[in-house]
Formats: C-alpha cells, structure tokens, sequence
C-alpha cells in the first residue's frame, strides 16, 4: 500500500434533496488527500439530482442510474471507483470531522480488511437525538474474530452502520457485490458474507459518521413484511457460506473449532439452524434433521461430538 492511498467514497441517494448538499460538503470538507467523491442518484424524482450536481468536477462524479435500491446502486458506484480504499456513504448522512482519516489510519494500522464505527443520531433538521430516543440498532464491538462476527450476526440481527464502512478495494472484489435483490438487508447479508470468507472488521470508539433518522428511511416501519422476508431469506442462506472450520465454531464455540467430531457439514448447517431465534428457522433446522439424516444417528454422534467437547 502506497504512503498515499486513494480513497473512493460511494454515496448512494434517492430522493434526499433536502440533504444531499449537507452530506457532500461535509465530504469535501474531510482533510484527506487522494480523495474522489462518486455520487450515484438511484432514479430520484426530486432535484437531488440537479443539486448534487452542482458539485460535479474532476474529483466529483454524480451518476445518475434507474431505480434498482441501494445494493445496486452502490454496486453502480464501486465499479467506477479507482481507490486503495472505497467509504460506502450515504445522500441524507453526515460525516463527521476526521471521519475518512479515522478509518484509514485504523485499516492501515492493522490486519482488518474492514472498518465501521457506532453513528452519532441525528434527526431532519440536524439535531442530536439523545441516545434513549432513538433504537439501539448499531453497538460497538471489539475483538470479534470472523467466525465471531458470524455468529454474532447472525444470532443477534445486524448492528453495523453500512455508512460508517470502510475497507479495501481488493476486500470488495474478494467479498463480491451488494445483493441487489435485497433491498432493505443488503449491508446485513454482506457483513456476514464477508466473515464467512476470514475477513476481519473493526469498529471504532469514536463516531465518524451522523446517521439521520427522519422518518423517511428505508428501513423504516412501513417495509416491515420485506424486512421479514429479506431476514428469513438471509437466516437460511448464510450459514450455507461457512467452512467446516466456521461450522463448528457457530455450532460450538471457537475453542472446540479444531476438535474431531462425528458430525457431518449438513449435521452443524442443521444444528446452526436450530439454535436461532427465530421459530421459523428452528423448525427449518429440525425437518432437516430429520427428512435428511437418520434422526437418531446424528442424536448419538451429537451426543459423542459434545462428550469429547
């Protein structure tokens, strides 16, 4: 990695004129060299579009694409980034002072591939909104290997602010692109698949993006059924991505993840079924076990699998 790095931010926006010039500035104002905005208006019927506009330049591209939804309007984005590192943004965010700096200086002072951070809350207007009256939705975390964050994730729902991400190009072009199917989950699923192939992501202390809670997002109450849909689907698909090794650490813990056991892959996809939250997704995990397994059988070599445990 060069002393300079590149850095590419993709900010996706749909209908956000009342905050699309906020949001650039407070990209342009970031004390960062090598810097290259890429603005990506998904299909807005509003002026988002003629303001963001404004700012086009030699290291401002705004594009503008049909509506598709954010995965794949970023996805848009990401292919016409040249950056060392690409910043996933957003057209009604802000980011803080520092924000991009602070992200860099913590990838290349570790061995992540991806960084995030808890948001700062802020309302339409601008204004913080106290931590008890907003949903604790993003949590810090630290220390979580990739099959920790896995499992974390997957059993726990998604606490990472996709505007406040940072990682590395080849990180992108490894983990593949946004889901553009999903619509609403398409952060959720792509953390997830990002650990399952050993990528590390860290989160910072310090906010370095204000997230805007307006009523008008799109995870908001009103996509309720999609999100229901969206997390039943990425509940069944994801383990599916584990190795043996990820397997067994879901299923386990990650100090038994080395240990022989008389367990097939399909038994721990199973088995991390069944552990879920979710009812639904338990008897999923059940009916496998089983129409697909001598039932019995994998009882017993449960039972031998956690006595050698």
């Amino acid at each position: 990695m060069p002393d300079h790095v590149r850095v590419s931010v993709v900010m996706t926006t749909y209908n956000h004129e009342k905050y699309i010039q906020e949001s650039i500035e407070s990209v342009l104002l970031q004390k960062q060299e090598n810097l290259e905005l890429i603005v990506i208006d998904d299909g807005s019927s509003d002026r988002t579009h003629e303001i963001a506009s404004k700012y086009d330049n030699s290291n401002v591209h705004v594009l503008k694409k049909p509506n598709g939804g954010p995965g794949d309007a970023f996805n848009f984005g990401a292919k016409n980034a040249r950056g060392d590192i690409i910043v996933l943004f957003s057209g009604d965010d802000v980011m803080t002072p520092y924000s991009i700096q602070m992200r860099v200086d913590a990838l290349r002072a570790g061995t992540a591939g991806a960084v995030c951070s808890i948001p700062r809350w802020i309302d339409g207007n601008g204004s913080v909104i106290p931590w008890d009256r907003h949903p604790n939705s993003f949590k810090r975390f630290s220390g979580l290997k990739p099959a920790a964050l896995f499992s974390r994730l997957y059993f726990e729902g998604n606490f990472v602010c996709a505007p406040s991400v940072a990682m590395y190009a080849n990180v992108w072009r490894t983990v593949g692109m946004f889901n553009k199917s999903l619509w609403q989950l398409q952060d959720y699923e792509y953390w997830m698949r990002l650990s399952a192939q050993g990528i590390s992501l860290i989160c910072l202390d310090e906010p370095c993006v204000s997230y805007r809670w307006h009523g008008e997002n799109l995870s908001n109450e009103t996509q309720a059924s999609r999100s229901e849909f969206e997390h039943l689907a990425i509940w069944i698909s994801a383990p599916r991505l584990l190795g043996r090794e990820m397997l067994l650490s879901v299923v386990f813990g990650e100090a038994f993840s080395d240990y022989p056991v008389d367990l097939t892959d399909e038994d721990l996809l199973s088995l991390v079924y069944c552990r879920h939250h979710n009812s639904g997704i338990r008897q999923y995990g059940k009916r496998k076990l089983f129409f697909e397994s001598d039932f019995s059988d994998v009882v017993e070599r449960v039972k031998k699998s956690v006595a050698i445990l």
